[in-house]
């Protein structure tokens, strides 16, 4: 399941304290970071750094990891980015979108400066409060959890367990040499796992409701 939840609301605590979880950030698909890997002082130091330079293929270059990622881990933790809400529901992958009641914003504030974010940071997110808001409240999405000012994700993590044993959706191979060949090949040229377009196969074949013909030829009828 993906989880696509506001900056402050717990998402690394998620992923240390939920098995099979995932933070999976969006600055190295974002930016262009120094070399070596940031400590997450050093990540949270960065976030909202107006000095940093946008990837050119950001944000095609995340919505792709991510749709992919959604048949590695049980729960995906992303930040609620409009253009990948978007193309999640485009792919038909459901996400639970999570966001602070309206009234929390001093909260937020006194959390992200416990962490270590700097003023540029306080600027976006504190300043444009009532826009990021508003942006999520009228997500299209069918999940939203509204969190109260005490409440971090892994508060939330029983109520997600319910959505996700009735949305969840895992596909897995075992594929012998030739055809992990094969799947290696088209993830070079496209950019998504073999996975990803089966699953977009079955999503076509189920709102079409034709069988393609080597599917019938293999016994899938």
């Amino acid at each position: 399941m993906i989880i696509a939840a506001h900056a402050g609301t717990g998402k690394t605590r998620f992923a240390k304290t939920v098995y099979d979880s995932v933070d999976f950030v969006c600055m190295p698909y974002k930016y262009n970071l120094p070399d070596g890997i940031l400590s997450y002082e050093e990540t949270e130091g960065k976030k909202a750094d107006i000095n940093l330079q946008l990837r050119d293929e950001w944000p095609e270059n995340y919505i792709k990891a991510v749709v992919n990622q959604y048949n590695e881990n049980r729960y995906v933790i992303i930040p609620p980015i409009i253009p990948v809400l978007n193309a999640l529901r485009k792919e038909k992958i459901p996400y639970i979108l999570c966001y602070p009641e309206r009234n929390a914003k001093d909260e937020y504030e006194r959390r992200y400066k416990e962490r270590g974010n700097t003023t540029d940071f306080l600027n976006v997110f504190i300043g444009y409060w009532d826009i990021f808001l508003d942006q999520m409240e009228t997500d299209q999405g069918e999940y939203h959890f509204v969190m109260k000012r005490a409440e971090f994700l892994t508060d939330l993590y029983p109520r997600f367990e319910k959505i996700t044993r009735a949305e969840e959706s895992t596909i897995s191979f075992e594929l012998d040499e030739d055809a992990l060949d094969k799947a290696n090949a088209i993830y070079q040229k496209t950019g998504y796992t073999i996975q990803t377009l089966f699953r977009r196969e079955m999503i076509r074949i189920d709102e079409s409701g034709e069988i393609p013909a080597y599917m019938k030829k293999d016994g899938f009828s």
